[in-house]
């Protein structure tokens, strides 16, 4: 698997549009781990949440990213690939900033199904884009690459999550989260400016 993870590493230093959706994509992973490790610090802190309504909060994200991985498709169809990915990282930076001004149970459960959503998104489109681009001999080695990265962004974030609320409180990963998805959005929306669809 490690070869096959730096063959696809290698090829995609090369690619262009797909190096930048997959760095993306592990932005992605790598900020939401941050707010994330310290989803139910904040849900049973300082909102005060029972177990059971932590457990509803936790499946808004699965409702929400089911029906956006069934929605995506026709959406693909009317929209071009770039400003879905956009407004998907966009929404889920603003949520998750939403739920930093004014924690409550309503902007939490608004924030983990936007990252639901988020997330259902961004891998239906990701996935498309490199099955269209990756030659069919590259394929399986750039999809191993990129959940190479993907796996590692993972304790990667929940990491700096734990050590900003460490210095900052139980909050402050979200603040810094939501920048950052912002940030992202930004950077990935300059990057694939002359992009094709």
């Amino acid at each position: 698997m490690y070869s096959a993870s730096r063959a696809g590493i290698g090829w995609l230093w090369k690619s262009g549009l797909t190096r930048t959706v997959i760095l993306t994509g592990t932005g992605l992973t790598f900020c939401t781990l941050v707010w994330e490790s310290v989803l139910v610090l904040v849900a049973l802190g300082p909102l005060s949440l029972s177990a059971k309504w932590y457990g509803v909060i936790l499946a808004c994200g699965s409702v929400f990213g089911i029906i956006c991985a069934m929605v995506t498709p026709k959406l693909a169809d009317r929209f071009e690939r770039r400003p879905l990915q956009i407004g998907a990282l966009v929404i889920s930076g603003a949520s998750v900033l939403l739920l930093a001004a004014v924690p409550s149970p309503l902007t939490l459960a608004l924030s983990w199904g936007c990252a639901g959503a988020t997330f259902s998104i961004w891998n239906v489109l990701s996935l498309t884009l490199r099955q269209r681009v990756v030659p069919s001999g590259m394929l399986a080695r750039v999809n191993s690459a990129n959940r190479s990265l993907s796996f590692a962004a993972i304790p990667l974030g929940t990491l700096c999550g734990g050590l900003i609320s460490q210095i900052g409180g139980v909050v402050a990963p979200v603040w810094v989260a939501g920048i950052a998805l912002t940030v992202l959005a930004s950077i990935f929306a300059l990057f694939t400016a002359d992009s094709k669809p």
